[in-house]
């Protein structure tokens, strides 16, 4: 039995708590990876009845998939693209596209004149990610975009944060930077109707950069690295016991022996491993003398914490030897525990294999 278990009543506290730091801004729910790991459309839809109506997915895949699956409200691609098919399903989705360079905007107003169509798109600077976007000095093809391409409406313009849980010099001169490119375009009589930097962390972090509107993914899971914000980690998944057994003190455990047991102790195996997403972080060089130093160093340090953590009838249980494929071993000495007895592992939901049901409770 594996178990990606949703706490919705937890979930609905996030968004109460998202939407009253937002304040007057609009939210942008960001739904890529399927719904950070929880499922977009499960996610979109709990969203939508709570007044969360505008979202945005990071590829064009996702985007469709919505569409596929009956999202109607408006879906925000969060990447620029020129190429040929991806602008024509574009166009049949309705999604709003991002710009972020004149060769995008004539290869999509093309494409719209051609059958005679509009749409709404948004433009992307480029303050400091070094992925999509215009850079900061092309005002004058940031204007040309506004005023010179009929077919296409720039409803939003936008910029990515790329350390907002990290660097806060780095990220105010991001924001700074942002706010001059508005302020220029408004010096050239070109004013756009929604304007976003602020990401999960920076709604929480940095006031200054709530625009008229903020693009929240994790926030919603509860994952943010910003302290006191009262969001609560909606998710865990659970899996049962499938042996439990004594070894003995000076026992090799997992491969590489790299845990060696120092006293008698009792293990629970538990089949999830790094297949399914779990612990895959420790997924490294393996037989080399100096990773097994650097194991054995990790795996002491490993019995007095953990991560992800795991819970067995209310008690935190603790990983020896590493994970593998498909098994991890904890140490159950002073845990009271059966073979099927249900293990909660705080995992990030993300990184859970899509076969894993999803569950809301």
């Amino acid at each position: 039995m594996k178990e990606l278990i949703i706490e919705k009543e937890k979930l609905l506290s996030n968004i109460g708590i998202i939407k009253k730091k937002a304040k007057n801004a609009r939210i942008i729910a960001v739904l890529k990876a399927n719904g950070y790991g929880i499922g977009a459309v499960n996610l979109a839809t709990i969203l939508k009845s709570y007044g969360i109506n505008f979202f945005a997915v990071a590829t064009l895949e996702e985007a469709i998939s919505l569409r596929e699956e009956g999202i109607k409200e408006e879906i925000l691609l969060l990447c620029s693209t020129s190429e040929e098919s991806d602008i024509d399903n574009i166009i049949k989705y309705n999604i709003t596209p991002t710009i972020g360079s004149i060769a995008v905007a004539a290869a999509l107003n093309g494409a719209l004149e051609r059958l005679d169509q509009t749409i709404n798109a948004h433009i992307e600077i480029d303050t400091g990610f070094g992925r999509y976007g215009f850079m900061p000095d092309e005002i004058d093809k940031i204007a040309s975009v506004c005023d010179n391409f009929s077919n296409i409406k720039i409803s939003g313009i936008y910029s990515h944060l790329s350390s907002s849980f990290l660097k806060k010099s780095y990220t105010n001169t991001q924001i700074l930077e942002f706010t001059n490119i508005i302020t220029k375009l408004k010096e050239q009589n070109i004013e756009i109707e929604m304007k976003h930097i602020a990401n999960s962390n920076a709604l929480f972090n940095y006031d200054e950069s709530l625009f008229n509107a903020v693009r929240v993914g994790s926030a919603f899971l509860g994952r943010v690295l910003a302290k006191k914000t009262g969001l609560q980690n909606i998710s865990y998944l659970q899996t049962d016991i499938k042996e439990i057994k004594w070894l003995p003190k000076g026992h090799n455990v997992g491969y590489g022996n790299a845990y060696v047991t120092k006293a008698p102790t009792r293990i629970a195996v538990i089949n999830v491993g790094y297949s399914d997403g779990v612990c895959i972080s420790r997924d490294k060089g393996l037989f080399r003398f100096i990773d097994k130093l650097r194991y054995i160093v990790n795996d002491i340090r490993l019995s007095k914490k953990s991560a992800p953590s795991f819970t067995l009838n209310g008690k935190k249980a603790y990983v020896i030897a590493r994970a593998n494929v498909s098994n991890i071993i904890l140490d159950v000495t002073n845990i009271d525990c059966k073979v099927s007895d249900v293990c909660k592992i705080n995992a990030n939901p993300i990184l859970i294999k899509s076969e894993i049901q999803r569950i809301f409770i």
